[in-house]
Parts: C-alpha cells; sequence; structure tokens
C-alpha cells in the first residue's frame, strides 16, 4: 500500500537490508546452548551474549532493537501489528516499513533519503 501511494505521489523510496541483523540485538536474559556433537568441544556449554539466527527470541529482540533505534531517530510506530514507522519532518512525513531485516523508505526528498540512510548506517551495517 505505501509503495502503490509513493509510486503515485512521485516520492523518493529506498530499500535497504540489514547486513547479519540478529547479531545486533543483545540478549536481556541468560540463554546457554549446548555445542553441537559436530563442533571442536562436543557438550560443552557457553552463554550467549546475542542472539542468534534461528532461536525463537530471535525475531523478537532483533525487531525490539530495530524499534528502539528507529525511536532515537524520532520515529514513532504505528502500532504493536505493524511493521511501519512515521516521522514528522519539515518537508512532510518520511515513513519507513519494516519485514524482518529489510526496510523501505519513503520521503519527498532526496536530501531526507539521504540523511536518513546515514543515520541508521551510524547503528547497523546496511545494503542497498
Amino acid at each position: 500500500m505505501l509503495l502503490a501511494l509513493a509510486t503515485l505521489s512521485n516520492l523518493h523510496i529506498f530499500t535497504w537490508d540489514v547486513d547479519s541483523a540478529y547479531l545486533h540485538s543483545k540478549i536481556d536474559h541468560d540463554l546457554y546452548i549446548v555445542f553441537p556433537d559436530s563442533y571442536v568441544r562436543p557438550g560443552k556449554v557457553t552463554k550467549l551474549n546475542k542472539v542468534l539466527y534461528g532461536l525463537p527470541e530471535a525475531m523478537q529482540v532483533w525487531h525490539e532493537d530495530l524499534e528502539e533505534t528507529l525511536k532515537s531517530l524520532v520515529f514513532t510506530h504505528l502500532g504493536r501489528n505493524s511493521d511501519v514507522f512515521l516521522c514528522k519532518t519539515a518537508a512532510g512525513i518520511t515513513a519507513i516499513d519494516t519485514h524482518v531485516d529489510n526496510g523501505m523508505e519513503i520521503c519527498l526528498s532526496k536530501e531526507e533519503e539521504l540523511n536518513l540512510k546515514a543515520s541508521i548506517q551510524k547503528f547497523y551495517k546496511i545494503k542497498e
């Protein structure tokens, strides 16, 4: 829906993918794993400092990290069941739609696009 509105309104669209997204998220509780038998130290237990792909809580922890980052950039989360974030600027409104580790930014100018891209890169390595 946002993409259609952006296209019809001739807005700037920028898409990005966060590199190793889940590894950016810190766990707020103790979580231990047992090394698989094929690993150099089979049977050893280790404490995780960050989430790993495949863990049940990985998606939630990553989304909380992303939401905290976007809020620090003055974006407002549209709602609990939405992955859309909005930011009111002097030129209008900038929207970000997220899905897992991908984002799509919609804004009025190339300058806003470049500013937001630079801001996000302060927190995450992104691929266009």
